[in-house]
C-alpha cells in the first residue's frame, strides 16, 4: 500500500468516525467544520514512544492533526484511526489540549504517561484516554467495524 493510499484510508476512517460521533451526540457538526490534517512528520517521535499514531494541534495552522507512522500496515491504521478520531474531536470541542509532556483536559493539567504505564487508560490519570477507549468501541460499531477482527478483515487486500 502506498503512502497516499494509507492517507486516503486514514481520511476515510476518520471521516466516518467523525460522522458517527456527530450521530452519537459526542461532538457537534459545527465543532468539526475546521477539519483535520493527517501527517507522517512525527513518525520518529511516535516510534520512540512506542506509538503508531497521536492526535495533536498543528503548530502552523492551529488545526487538529493526526500524526501516524507510515510503516504501519493497513490493519494497524484502521485500529488507530478510530481512537485518534476521538482525540481529534476532543481537540475540536476544546476539551483536550496536548502539549509537550503534559495535557490540558477541560482546563486541568495532567502529566502525560508513557503508553506502557498501567494507568494509561485510567479515568483518574488520563481521562481523555479513558473517554477515547470507551467511545472508539461505539464508533467501530456505528461504522460497521464492531470488532477489531471485522475491522482488520475489511481492509485486507
Amino acid at each position: 500500500m502506498t503512502f497516499e493510499e494509507k492517507v486516503d484510508l486514514l481520511r476515510g476512517v476518520l471521516t466516518k468516525s467523525f460522522q458517527a460521533m456527530v450521530d452519537m451526540g459526542f461532538v457537534r457538526l459545527d465543532e468539526c467544520k475546521g477539519g483535520f490534517a493527517i501527517s507522517a512528520d512525527k513518525a520518529k517521535e511516535l516510534s520512540a514512544r512506542g506509538l503508531g499514531a497521536a492526535a495533536s494541534i498543528d503548530d502552523s495552522s492551529g488545526k487538529p492533526v493526526m500524526y501516524f507512522d507510515p510503516g504501519m500496515d493497513p490493519k494497524g491504521l484502521v485500529w488507530v484511526a478510530t481512537h485518534e478520531a476521538v482525540h481529534l474531536a476532543q481537540i475540536a470541542k476544546g476539551d483536550f489540549e496536548p502539549s509537550f509532556g503534559y495535557v490540558l483536559w477541560k482546563g486541568q493539567r495532567f502529566e502525560g504517561l508513557d503508553a506502557s504505564d498501567p494507568n494509561y487508560f485510567s479515568k483518574d490519570h488520563q481521562p481523555w484516554e479513558h473517554e477515547a477507549a470507551k467511545i472508539e468501541k461505539e464508533i467501530r460499531k456505528q461504522i460497521g467495524l464492531g470488532s477489531i477482527d471485522a475491522a482488520l478483515e475489511s481492509v485486507d487486500h
